[in-house]
């Protein structure tokens, strides 16, 4: 089982999504929808779950261009697909922060996020920890400091490898402009 934030998830569903940033590089990730693709084919070659919390599916139908009923049923298209509720198991997590976080008066829980942002991205969380699950993929880097705090592992874009028939010919060179290999 797997659980995907929107932004990573998106780049199954959007061809036009923007790559997110890769901070060793400072540069577009090369291959975004190659990178979260090959991990959601080996998922459903070996019968494996792909985990969309309700509050990432929320924010996939308002991101994207596609009519919503017309989304989901791309994404239901999948045989891995799930949908994971925002149930009241998945409730108390968020309460609990935010009590702890209220009581050491850091309600934005070291991030720069908004209370409603930071609101939903716990959510994600607490459904992944409803599932047992400890990690989750996704670009979000305030999502990605709150995760950490509970120990849930977070697997950006970047960190994805290519899918091996991807694998650039020459990786020493990889990136480079033709004028920078000598």
């Amino acid at each position: 089982m797997a659980v995907f934030d929107a932004s990573a998830v998106l780049y199954l569903f959007d061809d036009e999504a923007a790559s997110p940033l890769d901070p060793t590089t400072a540069c577009p990730v090369t291959q975004a929808k190659e990178r979260i693709d090959y991990p959601l084919q080996r998922l459903e070659e070996n019968g494996e779950t792909l985990v969309i919390p309700t509050p990432t599916l929320s924010q996939i139908l308002m991101i994207s261009d596609q009519e919503g009923q017309s989304l989901l049923d791309e994404m239901k298209s999948y045989s891995s697909f799930r949908g994971a509720p925002f149930d009241e198991r998945s409730a108390i997590v968020p309460a609990d922060l935010t009590r702890r976080d209220k009581g050491a008066n850091d309600l934005r829980a070291g991030t720069s996020e908004t209370r409603a942002k930071l609101k939903f991205d716990r959510q994600i969380i607490a459904i992944t920890l409803t599932l047992k699950e400890s990690t989750i993929y996704s670009d979000d880097l305030g999502l990605a400091k709150v995760a950490r705090r509970l120990e849930v592992e977070v697997i950006h874009t970047y960190q994805l490898p290519l899918p091996p028939w991807q694998e650039p010919l020459f990786p020493r060179f990889a990136g480079q402009q033709p004028s920078a290999i000598e």
